[in-house]
């Protein structure tokens, strides 16, 4: 998977931040911003230096920054960016793509070809994205493998043998007085009221057993109710 590192002036961090979410969308990979990184205790120029180590390609969003006579130039934090990119990826310029605002000039020293858009122009907007992702692909940034998607567990089953080995004589003891109830289901107040006159439990031991069972399986918790109905029948705790 890629880092591509995405760098801007901060006047623009919102524009960054949309077409950051919109390239992780489009499963570029991953899309980082020095501004909103970790800092770890470092310095902000280790802090760069650490980004820039880690990046793959470094993508600019490069808009207007500071004005030179009647001229205007990306900021001097950008330019500087541009020229730690250059370092970076000497001899793979094409790990280095530039997307420019159309109002704003580079230097005549930097002759990198480059994405022009205008802002006010929907369409260019969007011819200019489409470019943009294009350049990643050429370049080898974009995402090979698929997004990963959450795995989801086995559902869970309970053996005769598990169930078995689970028992003892409190837990049992619980099991048989649900199993004799109305469709193996038992109130909170009536379970706490059977472990405490019937088990002699105090509330510490009551709280302690009804999390083991619900832990192990045996109970299922449902709007106040401990319902073990399927599992009655399962181990043969049928109604008696």
């Amino acid at each position: 998977m890629a880092n591509i590192l995405l760098l801007y002036d901060m006047t623009e961090r919102d524009f960054a931040r949309d077409l950051k979410d919109l390239l992780e969308e489009l499963n570029i990979g991953k899309v980082k911003r020095i501004p909103v990184s970790t800092n770890k205790g470092l310095t902000l120029e280790e802090k760069e230096k650490q980004c820039f180590d880690e990046a793959d390609g470094a993508l600019f969003l490069i808009t207007p920054g500071s004005k030179r006579l009647d001229d205007i130039y990306p900021s001097p934090s950008v330019n500087h960016e541009m020229g730690q990119a250059k370092q970076k990826f000497a001899g793979m310029s094409q790990n280095v793509i530039y997307l420019v605002d159309g109002e704003c000039n580079l230097p005549v020293i930097d002759q990198k070809a480059r994405i022009v858009f205008n802002r006010k122009d929907i369409r260019s907007v969007v011819v200019a994205l489409t470019q943009v992702i294009q350049d990643l692909k050429a370049a080898g940034l974009f995402r090979t493998a698929p997004i990963p998607t959450e795995i989801k567990p086995e559902p869970r089953t309970i053996t005769l043998e598990e169930i078995a080995k689970r028992l003892n004589g409190e837990r049992e003891g619980v099991l048989l007085e649900i199993s004799n109830r109305l469709d193996g289901r038992i109130s909170d107040t009536d379970l706490n009221k059977f472990l405490i006159e019937k088990l002699k439990f105090d509330m510490r031991s009551v709280n302690f057993i009804k999390q083991d069972l619900e832990s192990l399986g045996f109970l299922l918790h449902l709007k106040s109710l401990f319902d073990r109905d399927i599992l009655c029948k399962r181990v043969g705790f049928g109604n008696r």
